[in-house]
């Protein structure tokens, strides 16, 4: 068992409207975000002693969200990882670790999503690229690879190559999404899509198209965890933090030149993730997988056990992963209709769903949730149990 189970618990969740043009400083993204989980978990800011973030560029800095909050004793911080959605889910367990050691009462983990402000006119890249090539980039940027959607293209074509997966089965991931995001308000996507809308949509970087890509977003979140014995009269019923896992391919820093160019971070997470909560597959009632690209749920739901290696595009196909199928996925739309948050949005949806707080797609009963966030290679995960 976990030294997170029965002994931290997400105890309040505050987001901004996501658009896709905010028009106000990453700054007030941060402090609204963190406001909102305050009110949520029923705290004054000064209860709050702990915090962490992670950031691509856009995240403010961690020391002038403390301060225009007016946080004064801070036990706590991890400011400013550098890095996107692989963290996200690490962060919130390292975070749990340290309300647990009481390295203060409640510790909160934001991050701000603003790509507009911080892209690189030369490259279309964002604000922490730079004209110095990294060491891997050498293999890629200087032949006009200087995207993820190119490196995720790639991958995507192996693993059709592997395993006989078609752009019907990414197609039919788009649509759940689409379909899920009909029901949340937060979704930047709205509106149905068919296979053939799907099939019709224009190829951005072979075999991937523009439905199967991420959808730009503009907007702040911010997570609050604390010991359970804090947690227990509070505003909102405690969301315990069973797991938490961090896991790679074998080559971390080189995902799409690892030993098999198709594998994910979870390939080799999944059972550590369930051995440490102590439960299996089979208890998990749903599963917010970050999905930057469409294809990346299909080596997931395989990795962690719902179905076996290969069949992922048929268990799609059997609507498994629709609201009122086997394993709901992705409630809010995903990265694919809600709009890409890098990670977190996949914690506050499962935190919603485990309160019975999701109105018309609520997952019924709802128990036990898997979220991850991950880049390609590195990943992280967590499971929450209500």
């Amino acid at each position: 068992m976990s030294i997170f189970t029965d002994q931290a618990a997400i105890v309040g969740i505050g987001y901004t409207k996501f658009t896709q043009s905010a028009g106000v400083s990453n700054l007030s993204l941060a402090a609204e975000a963190a406001l909102n989980a305050i009110q949520d978990a029923g705290l004054k800011t000064k209860q709050i002693h702990s915090v962490a973030s992670y950031t691509r560029g856009d995240t403010p800095n961690q020391g002038v969200l403390e301060t225009i909050l007016g946080l004064e004793q801070l036990y706590w911080n991890w400011d400013g990882t550098p890095g996107g959605a692989y963290v996200a889910d690490e962060l919130i367990g390292m975070a749990a670790a340290a309300t647990i050691q009481n390295l203060g009462d409640y510790a909160i983990v934001f991050h701000v999503v603003n790509r507009w402000a911080n892209r690189n006119p030369m490259i279309g890249m964002q604000g922490l690229d730079t004209d110095a090539i990294w060491e891997e980039r050498q293999f890629d940027q200087p032949y006009g690879m200087n995207a993820g959607t190119h490196r995720s293209a790639m991958m995507a074509r192996r693993r059709m190559i592997n395993y006989g997966t078609k752009q019907e089965d990414f197609g039919r991931v788009v649509m759940a999404a689409r379909s899920n995001g009909c029901l949340n308000d937060r979704a930047l996507l709205r509106t149905h899509v068919s296979l053939n809308d799907y099939l019709a949509s224009p190829l951005v970087a072979d075999p991937l198209r523009s439905l199967d890509c991420f959808v730009e977003a503009v907007g702040a979140i911010a997570v609050i965890v604390t010991s359970v014995e804090r947690a227990k009269d509070l505003r909102q019923p405690p969301i315990y933090i069973m797991a938490a896992q961090s896991g790679n391919t074998d080559r971390p820093s080189l995902g799409y030149m690892s030993s098999e160019l198709g594998d994910c971070f979870s390939k080799r997470l999944g059972k550590r993730l369930y051995e440490q909560a102590g439960v299996g597959s089979k208890d998990v009632d749903l599963a917010e997988l970050h999905d930057p690209f469409s294809w990346m749920l299909l080596p997931q739901l395989e990795d962690f056990g719902f179905c076996k290696e290969g069949e992922a595009g048929d268990f799609v196909k059997s609507g498994a992963i629709e609201l009122g199928g086997k394993l709901p996925v992705n409630t809010s739309g995903g990265s694919l209709a809600e709009g890409e948050m890098e990670g977190l949005a996949q914690v506050v949806e499962a935190v919603i769903q485990l309160r019975g707080q999701a109105g018309p797609r609520q997952v019924k009963n709802a128990e036990v949730a898997l979220c991850t966030s991950h880049e390609f290679d590195r990943g992280s995960a967590l499971i929450l149990r209500r």
